[in-house]
């Protein structure tokens, strides 16, 4: 199994980072025009901040079932997600990564954690049991 560099990693989950990122705007544009004029600006922005880690784990789990280990951002840079042993990642597994990338301040630690631990595991990868491998 040939492992990606974090450069390759990171580029991915930036990839994955963009639909969820645009659904959130697109929230937080369509709640200031639609709400109720007396809802305030501060509370659109912080059910948009909720919209997109909610988008992100959906769509990142419903890929990594449906696709058999890839979301956008890794069939873009050639990376598959696989267990441990090498074998096809499954629900759980795809549940748990999804989970924990979902809340940005965890996976940007967990990512910073691959380029200053030279590990080629994040977080995610460790709870979940899995890595990432190049196809």
């Amino acid at each position: 199994m040939k492992l990606p560099g974090p450069g390759r990693r990171a580029l991915s989950y930036l990839i994955d980072l963009v639909l969820p990122f645009l659904f959130a705007s697109a929230f937080f544009v369509l709640g200031y025009f639609y709400f109720p004029s007396g809802f305030p600006l501060v509370a659109t922005f912080a059910l948009a901040l909720l919209v997109e880690p909610i988008s992100y784990f959906l769509l990142s789990f419903l890929s990594l079932c449906l696709s058999r280990g890839r979301t956008i951002g890794l069939a873009v840079c050639s990376l598959s997600l696989k267990k441990e042993d090498g074998t096809e990642a499954g629900a759980r597994e795809a549940f748990m990564k999804s989970a924990v990338d979902a809340l940005l301040p965890v996976a940007v630690c967990s990512g910073l954690s691959l380029f200053y631990c030279h590990s080629e595991r994040t977080l995610s990868d460790k709870l979940a049991g899995t890595i990432l491998v190049r196809k």
